[in-house]
């Protein structure tokens, strides 16, 4: 009886052991991966002052929705211009010398956000 539940403790160790490890090795690769994405972003638009905070939600919002899990797969294009569109710069007249903070996500699914807009 004792040895039986030795190995079953011994076998239940070493799956908790792996499950953890290759826990955090993909917490570990999603934050590289985060970092990686806002600096390409924050590389593109080195003539912008941008709130490193924003940027860094906004990396995570950007790889959860493209579903992205490697950096060779990531068009740095098309992330800025999300990134813009999502942040504050167009409503601060396109202003360079303020800090661009982001505002929210920016779906192109979604309705209109302005109130005023929807009876023009």
């Amino acid at each position: 009886m004792n040895d039986k539940r030795r190995s079953f403790l011994k076998k239940l160790f070493y799956i908790f052991l792996y499950s953890f490890s290759q826990f955090t090795l993909f917490a570990d690769t999603k934050d590289i991966l985060r970092e990686q994405v806002a600096f390409k972003i924050a590389k593109k638009l080195n003539y912008l002052k941008l709130d490193k905070f924003s940027l860094k939600q906004f990396s995570i919002a950007y790889i959860n929705e493209h579903k992205l899990l490697a950096i060779n797969n990531f068009n740095v294009e098309h992330a800025a211009s999300h990134f813009l569109l999502s942040s504050d710069f167009f409503e601060s007249a396109q202003n360079d010398r303020k800090i661009i903070m982001l505002k929210e996500y920016y779906n192109p699914y979604s309705g209109c956000t302005n109130s005023i807009a929807r009876f023009l």
